[in-house]
């Protein structure tokens, strides 16, 4: 559900909303950045600098890569569509569950999706089968891979990791990863694996970690060959001077990461230790900001009961029954908000269900 829609429907703020489909950083932008669009607004009256030196220079240089193997977008959606036209795929591997994202940009286009099961009948927190994956890159031409996960959360080893791409290109396959939560989680980026490649497309956004979604922003890193064929299908310009400047300032405030990665980490303590007093939940923790939740029962329309609070939720249905939810973490009093709420709709249902089975025998 749209939350603009939703608000002007209901005649509600945005703020009067509680977005749980948006893992967006609950702390909101870097302070620096705040102050680096605001001294940039002077620059307003030039045309923006297309081939984005100063932060290609910067990110080429922490990552050790060379600069005509990084191109950046109107954030990592927009980089998807531009490499989906230019590769003109007509099968697509994802692994499920799948986000909604996902489909959204794939339904623009005639492809055929093939769904690769990660649920838990692998593993208790969720792993990805890797030879099993590596086997079905030869029924498809390009495999999507969050990384992590952008639902459970899973992160693939650096190894396994390695080996995909080396099948990737063995089989002539494309293999996009995209590290949209990397930046919540202790792990490296792929980002020179990618660049030494010959078909992987790694590809990165300002709008999570770093709370830019206001003023998308995306880059990709691949091998020269594969930049080359997806610059011709970008539209210029594809960003601004205020995203640009708070861009770079992001990237080198890290106090603002040590500040983020403590909240996140207190938060999810609180979270857990409340979920776990509520029957009927399975917690799965993950390495980004976000938990995923299996209710063990089927509960009809669970969206609209959420809904009724004002509550905006990103619900996942399973092979083997029951439903997940993606929880993303927010500020404290939206949090416990959401713990109150999803308690009071499982008792309430709970309830109904007694209710209902006394009612038969009687």
């Amino acid at each position: 559900m749209d939350i603009h829609n939703y608000a002007e429907s209901k005649r509600l703020s945005l703020r009067q909303v509680f977005d749980f489909t948006s893992s967006v950083n609950p702390l909101g932008p870097s302070n620096k950045a705040k102050n680096a669009i605001r001294k940039s607004i002077k620059f307003l009256e030039f045309t923006p600098d297309k081939e984005i030196r100063y932060l290609k220079r910067y990110i080429c240089k922490q990552d050790r890569i060379d600069e005509d193997c990084v191109i950046f977008g109107h954030g990592s959606s927009s980089l998807l569509h531009s490499l989906l036209g230019a590769t003109e795929p007509k099968t697509i591997l994802l692994v499920s569950p799948v986000s909604k994202r996902y489909i959204d940009i794939l339904s623009n286009y005639r492809i055929n999706i093939q769904l690769f099961s990660a649920e838990e009948r692998y593993h208790p927190q969720f792993s990805i089968d890797i030879a099993g994956l590596i086997d079905r890159l030869k029924t498809v031409d390009m495999l999507i891979l969050p990384n992590p996960h952008d639902v459970m959360g899973t992160m693939m080893p650096a190894e396994s990791l390695g080996l995909l791409i080396e099948a990737t290109e063995k089989a002539g396959k494309i293999l996009v990863i995209d590290e949209r939560y990397m930046d919540f989680t202790p792990f490296k980026s792929s980002v020179k694996l990618a660049a030494e490649s010959k078909n992987t497309l790694m590809i990165r956004t300002f709008s999570e970690f770093y709370a830019l979604n206001g003023l998308p922003l995306g880059y990709g890193a691949g091998s020269r060959t594969l930049i080359n064929k997806l610059s011709a299908s970008l539209i210029p310009p594809q960003g601004n001077v205020l995203v640009y400047a708070a861009a770079i300032v992001s990237l080198k405030d890290k106090g603002h990461k040590t500040r983020t990665m403590k909240f996140v980490k207190e938060e999810k303590e609180y979270f857990v230790k409340k979920l776990m007093q509520i029957d009927g939940l399975r917690i799965f923790d993950t390495a980004c900001n976000f938990l995923l939740l299996k209710i063990e029962r089927q509960i009809p329309d669970l969206a609209s009961l959420f809904i009724k609070y004002h509550i905006v939720i990103d619900e996942y249905s399973s092979e083997s029954a029951g439903t997940y939810l993606k929880v993303p973490l927010k500020r404290h009093k939206s949090n416990a908000r959401f713990i109150k709420t999803l308690k009071n709709i499982l008792k309430t249902y709970c309830q109904k269900t007694v209710d209902s089975n006394t009612a038969q025998h009687i």
